[in-house]
């Protein structure tokens, strides 16, 4: 396959992406704004080029074949390394200026947010930003209506019609603690966020059908992971919150949850704010971020 990667279009490559991270067709094309058909387009026109198919179509749901998966993660480094070059390309040519007010709403996000912002700011230092951690998402969705904030990353969809979604990512809750055998869920000690009020939804975890030993409650996601990383308990949280531990070998996913939960994140702007120079490049930034989340149903 590798002698073929001459010659691929970076739409080929963004739309193959798509595809495989949303499970679909429909789910695809309004990720990305296209029509299915130019999909499509873009598909046939990979596979011809790589000369081996990369998906097939069974009961109605799109799959990737074996080269399918195996090429998807160099269509992603490819796509990242492109992205970075035209990022790149744009700072020697036309420095950035302007202002930019995000805010993020998950706890979820603290442990890699910050990193993620500190990397903007250095790549755009004439950008005048201002960035919070607002967990109210009502004071999220009045201050984009308002035009005090130009993105919202939220834990809920907002459906004001000033409003768009232009990013949304789903990461499952993993079982991590300290490395160590894997185990039966139900053997394990627990350190567990507090009671997050009436702002969630559901929980994550049904202690009636499935009783844990809660050993730690805590507000604070710096003492959960601390619980986890020390083998004190194992802790329940999204993928994408643990991703750079799991990479660092400090912690690892210890047992499987008896049913499988989810954290969803929705990246909001005004309409006015999405095409603000400083915002379409921070909207750009954060597109990769969550490329271990899973297909969103299509």
């Amino acid at each position: 396959m590798n002698e073929h990667l001459n010659g691929l279009k970076t739409q080929w490559l963004e739309h193959f992406i798509a595809l495989a991270e949303t499970g679909g067709f429909r789910s695809a094309a309004e990720k990305l704004g296209v029509s299915r058909q130019s999909l499509q387009r873009s598909l046939t026109q990979l596979e011809q080029q790589l000369q081996t198919p990369l998906h097939q179509i069974e009961s109605q749901r799109f799959h990737l074949t074996p080269s399918g998966l195996i090429f998807l993660q160099q269509a992603r480094s490819l796509s990242l390394a492109l992205k970075r070059l035209e990022q790149r390309f744009t700072q020697l040519t036309e420095p950035l200026e302007g202002t930019l007010s995000f805010a993020w709403q998950s706890a979820a996000c603290l442990d890699f947010m910050p990193g993620y912002l500190a990397d903007y700011l250095r790549a755009y230092p004439q950008v005048f930003a201002h960035i919070q951690f607002e967990p109210v998402l009502s004071e999220i969705e009045s201050a984009l209506l308002r035009g005090r904030l130009d993105l919202g990353l939220c834990d809920s969809l907002l459906s004001a019609p000033e409003l768009v979604q232009v990013g949304n990512w789903r990461s499952p809750f993993v079982i991590v603690s300290a490395p160590q055998a894997t185990c039966h869920w139900s053997v394990l000690s627990y350190a567990v966020p507090r009671s997050s009020g009436p702002h969630l939804k559901r929980p994550r975890w049904d202690e009636q059908r499935f009783p844990r030993k809660i050993v730690c409650e805590s507000d604070s996601l710096d003492v959960l992971l601390d619980w986890a990383s020390s083998g004190r308990a194992a802790t329940y949280l999204p993928l994408f919150t643990v991703k750079s531990l799991l990479d660092q070998g400090r912690l690892m996913i210890v047992a499987q949850p008896p049913e499988p939960a989810y954290k969803e994140l929705f990246l909001i702007s005004h309409q006015a704010s999405r095409h603000k120079p400083a915002v379409a490049a921070l909207i750009q930034r954060l597109q990769p971020l969550f490329q271990r989340s899973v297909p969103l149903s299509d």
